[in-house]
């Protein structure tokens, strides 16, 4: 049974990857336009947000949310000290749905090699359609859609850019 300090945890820890995402309106990916926790220009993804650098290493990039407990273990302890938090199999579950929003901010272009990367604007838009789509679905907890209404109050500079 979940105690009211994890549920409290895991609602901060999911409000700051999605306002951290948010803000830096951009996919975590390497050159090549895979995801990772930690990209180029010193991007994070949803879940890269939530890894504190002391606990990061590039190991970790192997490690998927919601994988078997045992596959992800490294990831579970970076992700549990960084955010006081234990781990369980529905947050892990959160937050692999929640990697995939930001996973799938890009545009397929036919005959082309990479994904095309959407500007600021539009990868919000996107990201934000996604997590209303999986709110929608009861794939991700409502509270989300607090997150990126709480960051639009905080941010109403980027809402429009």
């Amino acid at each position: 049974m979940e105690t009211l300090a994890q549920k409290e945890g895991e609602m901060v820890a999911i409000f700051k990857a999605i306002k951290g995402v948010l803000t830096q309106g951009a996919r975590s990916a390497n050159s090549t336009g895979n995801c990772k926790y930690r990209g180029n220009n010193n991007h994070k993804c949803a879940v890269g947000f939530l890894i504190e650098d002391e606990y990061y290493y590039p190991d970790l990039e192997a490690y998927i949310p919601g994988q078997s407990i045992a596959d992800t273990e490294n990831l579970n302890v970076a992700l549990e000290k960084s955010n006081n938090i234990r781990m369980t199999q529905e947050f892990a579950y959160t937050l692999s749905n929640l990697q995939e929003c930001h996973d799938d901010c890009s545009v397929y272009v036919p005959f082309q090699p990479l994904r095309k990367e959407l500007n600021p604007a539009e990868f919000r838009a996107m990201f934000i359609e996604k997590i209303l789509c999986r709110i929608h679905d009861e794939i991700l907890p409502a509270y989300c859609a607090d997150a990126i209404e709480e960051w639009k109050v905080e941010n109403p500079e980027l809402c429009s850019k």
